[in-house]
């Protein structure tokens, strides 16, 4: 998803979301490097809502991906 999404964005923000089970977990830090690696900006922001506070603060487009846990738990914080 990353090659397809992060070429075609300015900034590419990762984090993880809180209600997702431990078993479906995945390393954000390692999703940052990967991203690094490939030539994009990518940001690991640990916290859900200060990913989002991150990602709108200058009044740009925001898109939300990933699960549901991740979209629904965007929703919760907003």
């Amino acid at each position: 998803m990353m090659r397809i999404l992060c070429p075609a964005v300015d900034v590419t923000i990762v984090t993880s979301p809180p209600s997702a089970p431990a078993e479906r977990a995945w390393d954000p830090a390692e999703a940052e490097r990967y991203g690094m690696e490939n030539g994009w900006k990518v940001k690991h922001v640990g916290d859900i809502s200060a990913a989002v506070d991150k990602a709108s603060t200058d009044g740009s487009t925001v898109v939300i991906t990933g699960s549901f846990h991740t979209v629904g738990d965007v929703l919760l914080v907003q």
